[in-house]
């Protein structure tokens, strides 16, 4: 990358109109430059940040808000702030083309509830990306929500939900043992992941959100669409289900057990909706699906098949 050095202070350069038209956003400083990899160019700012402009941004330029500001981190800050501890590191308040906030939310938030000014950088023009400040601890929910999916929750769990699927060591863990980069790595190559959550996110009761879709997609992709449809939507409404049918026995449980505030935890769902997707597609008849989380019999966490009986 290469730094192109204006000759003019950033003020002048925005009335003089030295500023791209393309970045779409500005803030007057001391100093700009404008950053290039041959291919995007970025304003980078060094500027005094006001906490009326601090505020102005949150709320204006805010409009993602993909995450919950940390009460804890915010108050620290603050107090750096007004003790004067504060000083201008290579930490930058970042901003996409469109002008919204990508990067920055805890120290603009810092500086207008503290009302104390702050000098940092501002870059103009980066994108959201995968690896966009995974240090700071946002959730897989946020960066979904700042990307704008829709159901974003869902999709959340059902990333999840479809990475321990496969990687079956660790299905049981109830540590987070994956990175966010490596659970968005699994959108990037199940797209089509996104019309199973949308389908499941318009149903009520069902094995929760992420074993839900995951077994409807994984069916999706096997072609069993029509399968997948029909098991989620009578597991949903309950209609003209019979007894001996393996949905009319999941589905009873997880009532009777909502009832008597007894409800399934995440695996023994996700496992026994597994079975009752392998029952109904063999045709076979049950009254119970069972599955031992623990103890001398504990059951094997089973594999979802896809080959129907004709």
């Amino acid at each position: 990358m290469t730094f192109e050095i204006a000759g003019k202070i950033a003020d002048e350069a925005y009335q003089s109109g030295i500023y791209p038209e393309e970045a779409g956003f500005f803030l007057p400083g001391k100093c700009f430059a404008r950053l290039t990899d041959g291919k995007k160019t970025y304003q980078v700012q060094i500027i005094s940040i006001s906490p009326a402009s601090a505020q102005e941004c949150l709320k204006q330029r805010n409009t993602v808000n993909f995450r919950k500001i940390s009460v804890k981190f915010k108050k620290s800050y603050m107090d750096d702030m007004r003790r004067g501890r504060w000083n201008l590191n290579g930490a930058a308040i970042v901003f996409g083309p469109d002008g919204k906030l990508v990067d920055g939310q805890k120290r603009l938030a810092a500086c207008a509830d503290g009302l104390v000014s702050f000098t940092t950088f501002v870059i103009v023009g980066i994108k959201p990306t995968l690896t966009t400040d995974t240090g700071e601890k946002r959730t897989l929910n946020q960066y979904l929500r700042a990307r704008g999916e829709k159901h974003y929750y869902t999709l959340g769990a059902a990333i999840c939900c479809l990475k321990r699927y496969h990687d079956r060591s660790h299905i049981y863990s109830r540590e987070n043992i994956y990175s966010t980069t490596e659970y968005l790595g699994v959108l990037q190559e199940n797209p089509g992941m996104r019309e199973s959550v949308a389908y499941v996110a318009s149903t009520e009761i069902n094995v929760g959100d992420g074993p839900s879709s995951v077994i409807h997609y994984l069916g999706c992709q096997h072609g069993l669409k029509k399968h997948a449809d029909n098991f989620f939507r009578d597991l949903d409404k309950g209609e003209r289900l019979q007894e001996g049918d393996p949905v009319y026995a999941l589905r009873k449980e997880i009532m009777d057990r909502f009832r008597s505030n007894r409800r399934m935890g995440y695996v023994e769902k996700f496992a026994k909706g597994i079975k009752a997707w392998n029952y109904r597609l063999a045709n076979k008849v049950t009254k119970h699906i069972r599955f031992n989380l623990f103890g001398d019999h504990a059951s094997e966490f089973p594999e979802l098949e896809f080959d129907p009986v004709n």
